[in-house]
């Protein structure tokens, strides 16, 4: 089975002084390794969706043992391609506060 991890943070914020919901900063990125960790005990495929500064902190700093590293725009656009190829869409808009077709 194939797991997929997903984390974002703004370029401009520094992963190891953003608390991201937690009390300080240092629970976050212990709950992402243990959490890494833990599933790798069980799952040996494990890619991480990141931004290029999340990927390069879970990778060369922390050294975690995903198996891909993989940026999520890539991902995005093919994936919005090929549902645009095959599927029939409604363009939704948004304008101050209200959605319309």
């Amino acid at each position: 089975m194939k797991l997929i991890q997903t984390f974002y943070v703004d370029a401009f914020k520094n992963i190891t002084k953003t608390a991201m919901g937690w009390n300080l900063p240092f629970y976050n990125v212990i709950s992402w390794t243990l959490s890494c960790l833990q599933l790798h005990k069980y799952y040996d495929d494990i890619a991480l969706y990141a931004n290029t500064g999340s990927a390069k902190f879970f990778n060369e700093i922390l050294q975690l043992p995903y198996k891909k590293f993989i940026h999520p725009m890539i991902i995005l656009f093919f994936t919005i391609m090929i549902y645009l190829h095959y599927q029939k869409y409604i363009p939704i808009h948004y304008k101050r506060n209200h959605f319309y077709t």
